[in-house]
């Protein structure tokens, strides 16, 4: 416990320092910002862009579930799987912000972005079904005399299983980028080349819990006399519980570029503009990946109501941490309408990060992160100069 804390103190004073690197930026980049425009004078520009937004992202890259060895008796069609029950949530749901600052009349442009997003889900699933009843048989073959009476079974069968989720990522950018060239469509297009450094870090736990009666069958226990005959019937099941516990997660640093192109096709830019906005990025990640993890299973064998004997899993706990590369790529596309300082954007972006995250459970499988959606997003402009 007192290692879980002090792993969550560290990726808090990283986060800290992260944040506190972001703010600084934003400083400095208020404190060169020339005196704002004044109103009526277009031949003045912003300097200073801050933008917000938020993004509904669909997550790829889930990790292995969890299958306790008592499964199979269970994936018979007569109750839902727990492997159907444990689905991640598809879909996460952040913010992002951004600040880039172009000094006045020049063709460079500094940036600082964020984005964050998070999900949670669960998922629980109970089902009965009451098996048949056995028959008690007594006869007397020589006098013809039969009696037969319903012995009910004494247990139901059932599963339960219960799931739950939650997942977290966070990717910071900080970038220097030069307009190269013309937009495709007029000479108010630009295409900026940037490179910079990528952070990014993701996390994942999820909580599994499973409990089930199954394989319930009948057995008879037969006395043959010359006058008489006993069919006496033995009801026999199996109860199991699982559990699982799991916590994941990568952190990686390295260096980026990136490819941005906006193209104006309609408007002018004293009053509004469309523009047709996209881009290319990738990067490089050196970090770590960490998979911590505990389940146990336990298994009971009953006959007629009384435990017969125990089944024994032996419990698994692994704590598996790997130095790794991550290549990252993505893409964006958005539709935006610009003012003098203002700017409202629509699209949809796509980051994929490969073999970012450990998703096995007993032993390593790396897995894909990646995250596709679209997202909206405001831009403001502050400051100006003089062409």
């Amino acid at each position: 416990m007192s290692e879980l804390i002090t792993m969550k103190l560290r990726a808090d004073r990283r986060r800290q320092h992260l944040l506190t690197g972001v703010s600084a930026v934003t400083i400095i980049a208020l404190m060169n910002i020339s005196v704002p425009a004044q109103a009526g004078d277009d031949s003045k520009r912003p300097l200073l862009w801050i933008e917000l937004g938020g993004q509904l992202d669909q997550l790829s890259g889930n990790p292995e579930k969890f299958k306790p060895p008592f499964v199979p008796s269970i994936d018979t069609g007569v109750f839902t799987s727990p492997s159907k029950v444990q689905q991640w949530p598809l879909f996460s749901h952040g913010m992002e912000g951004s600040i880039s600052f172009q000094p006045d009349g020049g063709d460079w442009q500094f940036a600082a972005s964020l984005r964050y997003g998070r999900s949670s889900g669960g998922k629980s699933v109970h089902q009965l079904s009451a098996p048949v009843s056995a028959t008690d048989i007594v006869s007397f073959p020589g006098s013809n005399a039969f009696h037969s009476a319903l012995r009910a079974p004494g247990a139901n069968l059932f599963t339960d299983t219960t799931a739950q989720y939650r997942t977290k990522n966070l990717i910071i950018d900080f970038a220097a980028g030069r307009d190269v060239g013309l937009g495709m469509f007029g000479q108010y297009g630009s295409s900026i080349v940037e490179g910079g450094i990528r952070f990014a870090q993701f996390s994942s736990g999820s909580s599994v819990g499973i409990n089930a009666n199954t394989e319930f069958h009948w057995t008879y226990q037969i006395f043959s006399f010359p006058f008489e005959y006993i069919r006496f019937p033995h009801s026999h099941w199996h109860a199991y519980t699982a559990s699982e516990q799991e916590q994941r997660s990568f952190h990686g640093v390295g260096p980026s570029i990136s490819w941005k192109v906006s193209d104006v096709f309609a408007g002018n830019p004293d009053e509004s503009e469309l523009e047709l906005d996209w881009g290319l990025n990738a990067a490089v990640l050196f970090g770590r990946q960490r998979a911590k993890m505990h389940h146990e299973t336990a298994g009971r064998n009953f006959k007629q109501g009384n435990l017969v004997s125990n089944i024994t899993f032996p419990p698994l706990s692994g704590d598996r941490s790997h130095s790794v590369v991550v290549p990252n790529a993505g893409g964006f596309a958005s539709l935006s309408l610009k003012f003098p300082n203002a700017k409202l954007s629509l699209g949809y972006r796509a980051d994929f990060f490969f073999g970012a995250m450990d998703g096995g459970i007993d032993t390593r499988k790396s897995e894909n992160r990646g995250f596709f959606g679209p997202f909206a997003s405001v831009s403001i402009g502050v400051g100006g100069s003089s062409d």
